[in-house]
């Protein structure tokens, strides 16, 4: 058997020698999908559609929404006070997810320097919804940033102040994360 293997990869070996063709389409094939496919996959996410739930409705919750839109990732696509307009809109597809800001944000930065914020993501797509989260994430962290100076000013302290605002993943529905139990039942449908 390893002696007809080794017939056959010198008879490859010859043939490829032979044809400058067969060279030529292996050195230049891999670069050009190399060129083409580091192009067109990518898991960026240039617009996303954001709905507000501003309940707090003050100058450091537009402020927020601002470092949102101001990044050119998000779009807000709708305003509310009920979360279930924007739960609405996740559903209809008209937003990729949804702000909730507390009725109390602006004065629990503040007082307790710290505050929650719910952000809801649309997950049919996963890897969409995990780049959306670590854009969210990011922009809420930079504006904790912002505040912790603006409040470090104010006091005129030199110590520096902890981040107001924490960011904490929570699932909805695989709260333990284990993908198999929702993986299969998905596969049977697509099957189906």
């Amino acid at each position: 058997m390893l002696r007809s293997l080794r017939v056959l990869l010198v008879k490859e070996f010859l043939q490829i020698r032979r044809d400058r063709v067969i060279v030529t389409m292996m050195l230049i094939m891999p670069m050009i999908q190399l060129m083409v496919l580091a192009n067109a996959a990518t898991f960026e996410v240039r617009a996303s559609n954001l709905w507000v739930v501003d309940q707090d409705r003050t100058p450091t919750a537009r402020a927020l929404v601002d470092h949102f839109t101001a990044t050119g990732r998000f779009t807000v696509v709708g305003y509310s006070i009920d979360a279930r307009d924007g739960d609405d809109a996740l559903l209809d597809g008209s937003a990729n997810a949804i702000l909730v800001i507390p009725a109390t944000f602006s004065r629990d930065v503040v007082r307790d320097r710290s505050s929650a914020l719910q952000l809801v993501l649309n997950a049919e797509n996963g890897s969409q919804a995990g780049v959306i989260q670590s854009y969210a994430a990011e922009i809420i962290a930079r504006y904790a940033d912002e505040l912790s100076a603006m409040q470090l000013a104010v006091v005129g302290s030199r110590r520096r102040i902890s981040p107001v605002i924490e960011v904490r993943t929570r699932a909805r529905y695989n709260t333990s994360l284990d993908y198999k139990r929702f993986m299969v039942p998905g596969i049977l449908v697509q099957l189906i």
